[in-house]
């Protein structure tokens, strides 16, 4: 799932996966 990995870096653009 890429979308975490993007939530780690960038919150505001997934922040629902934290």
């Amino acid at each position: 799932c890429d979308e975490i990995v993007v939530g780690s870096y960038n919150p505001n653009f997934h922040n629902h996966v934290q």
